[in-house]
Formats: structure tokens, C-alpha cells, sequence
């Protein structure tokens, strides 16, 4: 009988620090960031597969509400032409403004 009670008090124990870490740790989280909460990642590569490293390149990232309008009332978002920043692997990130949340 000593025995089952010990055990339940060390698993009721164990629940109770378990529960405290994890509602802690998400007291912590900073949350969403009030501008530039969004980025848009991709992989580029050559033609025979190898990642796309080279410097010296411009990236720009639009995005309209139809596919066949490219009147300025159409745009959603524009990133503006920035300098294309690739890792060894080839892949990049574009940090969004506020208009394309």
C-alpha cells in the first residue's frame, strides 16, 4: 500500500512540474511581431541542378490580386528590388513588408 502511494504521489509530482515548465515556457514566447512578421524563402539553382551562389544579382517579390493584372491597383505587395543574399545550399529568405501581411 506504501508503495502505491509513493509511486502516485512521484507521478502526480512529475505532472505538476511538467505542467508548470510548459506553461512557463509559454509565458515567455515573444508572440507575433507587430511589422515585418512574414518572409519568403526559396531554393534556387542552376540549370544542371547545383545551387545558385552567385553575387552581384537583384531579387524583387510582387504579388497581385489577379493574374492577368498588372495595373498598380492590382499590386498587393512589392518587396522592391533588393540584393539577392543566397547561402552555400542556395537558398534565400525576403523579409515582407507590412502590405503583404
Amino acid at each position: 500500500m506504501k508503495r502505491g502511494i509513493k509511486w502516485a504521489v512521484g507521478a502526480g509530482s512529475l505532472l505538476a512540474l511538467g505542467s508548470a515548465a510548459f506553461f512557463a515556457g509559454r509565458s515567455y514566447a515573444a508572440g507575433i511581431p507587430a511589422t515585418k512578421a512574414l518572409t519568403y524563402s526559396g531554393l534556387l539553382q542552376n540549370a544542371d541542378g547545383s545551387p545558385f551562389t552567385a553575387t552581384g544579382h537583384n531579387i524583387e517579390l510582387k504579388l497581385w490580386n489577379d493574374p492577368a493584372a498588372t495595373a498598380a491597383a492590382n499590386l498587393l505587395c512589392d518587396t522592391m528590388s533588393q540584393a539577392l543574399k543566397t547561402d552555400s545550399t542556395g537558398h534565400f529568405s525576403l523579409t515582407l513588408g507590412d502590405d503583404c501581411t
